[in-house]
């Protein structure tokens, strides 16, 4: 490998940057690293072997996965109707 990670994790954050221009693309990234953005970046790396165009597509591709299926809002929608919920709801309470 001709670059160091350090170096690779940059060239990443300066796409991500690019990309992160369009706000739902900057949201989706911010809640999917939870505050640790060079990680995020390392584990794409290291899912296409440190092919920083690949870990990049990939990346995009999943933002854009998060962005159709509303990801990032799913937690605060109510499960209609009640009575599943409700279910759902005391199945989990011990």
């Amino acid at each position: 490998m001709g670059s160091s990670t350090q170096d690779l994790i940059k060239q990443m954050r300066a796409l991500i940057d690019q990309a992160t221009e369009d706000k739902r693309l900057s949201i989706s990234f911010k809640n999917m690293h939870q505050g640790h953005p060079d990680a995020a970046l390392e584990r794409f790396l290291k899912a296409r072997e440190y092919n920083v165009p690949k870990a990049n597509k990939m990346l995009l591709d999943c933002l854009f996965w998060r962005i159709s299926n509303d990801i990032d809002n799913i937690l605060s929608k109510l499960i209609e109707p009640k009575e599943a919920y409700d279910c759902i709801r005391e199945s989990q309470l011990i």
